[in-house]
């Protein structure tokens, strides 16, 4: 640097104004320091600092603006070609933001995010340099503001199983919703087929208005319901689930009649054969086996078999009363038995002498068809010799039916007076002949 007059006294380094403001102060070995004494210096030729106006300042921007909207135009003042570049805190906001296309400008680079909580505000630092110099730091201030982004409900269109009876089921809904604390709300716009069920409005989960029973001998009911939820800004999502209710063991046999009485001869029951059977009914379905029967019960030698026949296991005697009590249990899990067993009466009466059954009665049977067959033998002698029309239908007897044909069959004698002389007549068998 020179100075006016020439001094060797002062030395200036590289400095980034025109304008330098010195303090001068005086003094000598005999006298107290005079000043300070402010002197400006003007600089010529020097290089000017860019400055930076129209920032420092603060802005709230919502969060669906459009990528490349300009949040701010700035200013840069200096007489040589600048350069600027920009800075964030936090540091992970420069995705969001960036020097405009335009001079001058800060703009959106992507998709703001309110519900990302660390870039919510962002401090942006813009300096310029014209290579020399560079710009004092100049910022602005960027706060995000919520706007509410649409709601999904999934899963869309699927089933549920459950079994019947008071139905409250969690279907597994899903929200897809970017607002933070936005709390959906759940109703049920369509199907419900006599509105049978009920939507939480807050936890979304289904149940049944009353005890839902598919009986009887049902295996299972459908129904569908279409759910809509909807957020804190009126927007809407649906999705459609369809609920199969199955059957479940829900009913015991029952027996009616609940008292059933048979009246057997102690020869008709033969053991190990049906007397008659038992039945119950349940109004179950066929599902898991739930109304499929199975019987017990006993008492001496009666029982009930797994199908309901009362069978006896040994004889027995006439005379003797059975009381047995029936039981019908059901297949399902866990299984049921019938509330009230039935009551079965078994009466045996003393055989009588005449019985239906044929194998019984065998031996009778040949005993009479012999007799009958000996009586008819007989009957049909007696008619063949005495009464018998073809064998002496001529009337005119040979040697072997003479001794066989009865007086019935033969020719009567005429009644005539013999002729003491002449020969019989015709017809006339007997004659008196001297």
């Amino acid at each position: 640097m020179t100075t006016i007059p020439s001094s060797n006294l002062f030395s200036i380094g590289l400095k980034c104004r025109t304008q330098i403001a010195f303090e001068v102060t005086c003094q000598d070995p005999y006298h107290s320091p005079v000043g300070p004494v402010s002197i400006q210096a003007t600089l010529q030729g020097a290089n000017d600092q860019p400055t930076i106006t129209g920032i420092n300042t603060a802005v709230d921007k919502a969060e669906d603006i459009a990528v490349g909207s300009v949040l701010l135009p700035f200013t840069v003042t200096d007489k040589d070609a600048t350069t600027c570049t920009l800075t964030t805190t936090p540091l992970d906001s420069l995705q969001y933001f960036q020097l405009g296309a335009q001079a001058n400008t800060i703009e959106v680079k992507s998709t703001l995010d309110y519900e990302q909580i660390n870039t919510r505000n962002t401090n942006i630092t813009v300096t310029c340099t014209d290579g020399f110099c560079t710009s004092e730091k100049a910022y602005l201030y960027v706060r995000i503001t919520d706007v509410n982004e649409p709601i999904e409900l999934l899963p869309k269109d699927f089933s549920l199983t459950t079994d019947e009876g008071l139905i409250s089921l969690d279907p597994g809904w899903i929200t897809l919703d970017e607002d933070l604390n936005d709390f959906p709300t759940y109703t049920i716009i369509g199907g419900n087929t006599n509105g049978r069920f009920t939507i939480d409005p807050s936890s979304g989960r289904v149940s049944s208005t009353l005890e839902y029973d598919v009986d009887p001998n049902v295996r299972f009911d459908t129904d569908f319901l279409i759910v809509q939820v909807e957020d804190q800004g009126g927007h809407q999502s649906t999705s459609t689930v369809t609920i199969t209710i199955l059957d479940i063991n829900d009913n015991r046999p029952v027996f009616n009649p609940q008292t059933m009485q048979f009246t057997i001869d102690d020869c008709a029951s033969r053991i190990g054969v049906p007397i008659a059977t038992v039945a119950a009914t349940d109004d179950d379905s066929d599902y898991e086996g739930n109304n499929v029967l199975t019987y017990s019960g006993g008492n001496g030698p009666i029982i009930i078999s797994s199908t309901g026949d009362i069978i006896p296991t040994s004889s027995i005697s006439g005379g003797n009363t059975y009381v047995v009590s029936a039981q019908a249990t059901d297949a399902g899990s866990p299984s049921l038995n019938a509330a009230t067993p039935a009551s079965v009466t078994v009466i045996v009466r003393v055989r009588a002498n005449t019985s239906d059954s044929l194998d019984e009665n065998l031996g009778w049977i040949v005993i009479a068809g012999l007799l009958a067959t000996v009586f008819l033998a007989a009957l049909g002698l007696m008619l063949w010799k005495f009464c018998w029309p073809i064998v002496c239908a001529t009337g005119k007897p040979t040697m072997y039916f003479d001794r066989l044909c009865g007086d019935c069959c033969q020719p009567r004698p005429k009644a005539v007076r013999p002729v003491r002389g002449q020969p019989p007549r015709p017809g006339n068998k007997t004659f008196w002949q001297e």
